[in-house]
């Protein structure tokens, strides 16, 4: 009695229902409840050549993990605390034997016209509970701030994990030729788990790609590299597997161009102009230059308030700590210019009042040598060179001449240039400086305003030419 039915219902079945249709999990919270959910014996501490194996003689075999970072932008660039952010697409995968399923070729549920070989996408959620490499990032200056993250499982038990993700990494930065460096920052990927049981490579040898260009406004993105870890940069002395990426950052230097490296070299021509102007204008020169010192400290402070605190050769600080010596300089040469004017009417007031000391002493010598000496004697005989003395009237009958004429003598030799200086140590010194042999004074003022007109620009003009020749080539 029962076997009619039974047989009947077998017909309705064949009947009504299509000979092509699918059986097993038809949405992704079935598939996942069979592959490991309660009861599937699933296990996700365990990796996944080690829970398949039939053969426990030996060990079992690694697993292979393949990587792959693909770089949306780099978000920003921080020189002073020496850390770099980027936006990128990471991806990771692996193969689990224990989460193969039937794809629709093979009568599964799962697949449609747009999803022809059967993978079934899933969330965050869901890759908790099942088996992963257990890499992780090091020498992150931030917490990883997830964006998205999902996973797809392909019948053959292929998993693709991709997550989109916000990086904040440590960078050592070399600010030698800053705004002219290239930077290269790491980024490391390395085995935190099962470290000695991983294969980790790069997917289809391409270790990562440019969604866009990438960069900042101040930082363009060259090109990002990749290769191995060694055992020593991943710190472990055996087993273990890395990846390191190498994100090359070129500098923009235009914006230093324009608002700093420009003005610096105006300000330091403006400073030489200051040169033409007349040395009685002292307000108008001082202020010019001075200005030019106060601008160019604006601008180091400026650069340094980006840079980290470090004893280390910056191109650009090199550069503008060299313009504003060169603008110290024209300060320094007003006041020489100064001094050395001080300096050499001091001189000559000494000088004159030297000359009229020892005229004075040469007019009271000749009169003692009228007073005492006989008529006719040497002594009274004409000399060349007239000296203005007035011969009294009691002594006029001694010498041949009217009382308060002329009287020829032989006039004393001339001094040497620092003899006015006796008992003046700063007077002779600045004497010899100044001075030359023949008593002259041996350089003005004026004459280093010529020389400085001529030397300051070609020394300045030759200060950036060996500075730019320190400039790596870049690309």
């Amino acid at each position: 009695r029962l076997c009619v039915p039974l047989q009947c219902a077998v017909l309705l079945l064949w009947f009504f229902v299509p000979s092509n249709a699918c059986v097993g999990p038809r949405t992704a919270s079935e598939l996942a409840n069979v592959l490991w959910g309660p009861g599937s014996g699933y296990g996700a501490s365990t990796r996944p050549t080690l829970a398949t194996r039939t053969n426990f003689t030996g060990l079992a075999p690694k697993e292979d993990v393949w990587v792959q970072v693909e770089v949306f932008r780099v978000r920003t660039v921080n020189m002073q605390l020496q850390v770099f952010e980027v936006e990128l697409f990471f991806r990771t995968m692996w193969t689990d034997t224990r989460l193969r399923f039937n794809s629709t070729d093979e009568g599964g549920c799962l697949g449609n016209e747009d999803v022809p070989s059967g993978e079934v996408a899933f969330g965050a959620d869901e890759l908790k509970k099942i088996w992963t490499p257990g890499i992780g990032m090091p020498y992150l200056d931030s917490n990883e701030i997830v964006l998205a993250d999902v996973f797809w499982i392909y019948p053959s038990g292929f998993v693709w994990n991709t997550k989109r993700s916000i990086l904040r990494l440590t960078c050592g930065m070399n600010m030698e030729n800053l705004p002219y460096d290239l930077q290269k920052c790491p980024l490391r990927l390395q085995t935190l788990r099962d470290t000695s049981n991983l294969n980790m490579m790069f997917w289809k040898d391409t270790p990562s790609k440019l969604s866009i260009s990438g960069g900042t406004l101040e930082w363009e993105l060259k090109q990002v590299s990749g290769r191995d870890m060694t055992m020593e940069e991943m710190g472990l002395l055996y087993g273990g597997a890395g990846l390191i990426w190498f994100f090359e950052l070129l500098h923009r230097p235009a914006y230093y161009e324009r608002y700093i490296i420009s003005p610096c070299m105006l300000t330091v021509m403006i400073a030489w102009c200051s040169f033409f102007i007349a040395r009685d204008a002292a307000p108008a020169r001082v202020s010019m230059v001075v200005i030019c010192f106060l601008s160019i400290s604006a601008m180091i402070n400026a650069v340094l308030t980006s840079l980290p605190i470090f004893d280390g050769n910056v191109w650009l600080l090199s550069l503008l700590l060299g313009s504003q010596q060169f603008v110290f300089v024209s300060v320094f040469q007003y006041g020489a210019c100064n001094l050395l004017d001080k300096v050499s009417a001091y001189i000559e007031s000494k000088r004159a009042k030297s000359s009229e000391q020892r005229q004075q002493q040469q007019q009271k010598t000749m009169l003692r040598a009228v007073a005492t000496a006989p008529a006719g004697s040497p002594e009274m005989r004409p000399r060349s060179v007239a000296v203005a003395v007035r011969v009294p009237e009691g002594h006029a009958s001694k010498i041949g001449q009217e009382p308060n004429s002329p009287v020829k003598a032989w006039p004393s030799p001339s001094p040497p240039a620092t003899e006015a200086f006796k008992g003046d140590v700063f007077g002779a010194a600045c004497a010899r400086i100044v001075l030359n042999s023949s008593g002259q004074v041996r350089i003005k003022s004026y004459h280093l305003d010529v020389f400085f007109r001529i030397t300051f620009p070609v020394a300045y003009v030759l200060f950036l030419v060996m500075l730019y020749a320190q400039l790596p080539k870049r690309g």
